[in-house]
């Protein structure tokens, strides 16, 4: 697991799943709490995940969830394979429509 953060960008690498949810949940809270309630997006890059399930995908929402308390949009960028088919297998690629997916 690795992870990469500018202040509105935060890019997560290898697995998104319950055997790495706490470490990336810690970085998704300490990413969510940097960029405090700055005006505009935050920009999630899911290009690098290898592998998503239910534990990645809650993770997730519970980001998007964050930054829809402070007003703000969560957007998903370059989501790999296996976070858009764990996204579609729940019906939730409506609800984290990454960016540049057609709805």
């Amino acid at each position: 697991m690795s992870t990469h953060a500018s202040a509105a960008e935060l890019a997560l690498e290898g697995e998104l799943t319950i055997y790495t949810a706490a470490q990336h949940r810690e970085a998704l809270l300490v990413w969510v709490r940097g960029t405090g309630t700055s005006a505009g997006a935050g920009v999630l890059d899911l290009s690098a995940v290898t592998d998503c399930d239910s534990a990645g995908v809650q993770l997730l929402l519970s980001t998007r969830h964050s930054f829809a308390r402070d007003g703000r949009a969560l957007e998903l960028r370059e989501p790999s394979q296996p976070v858009r088919e764990a996204l579609a297998g729940f019906g939730l690629t409506p609800a984290l429509q990454p960016q540049g997916e057609p709805a």
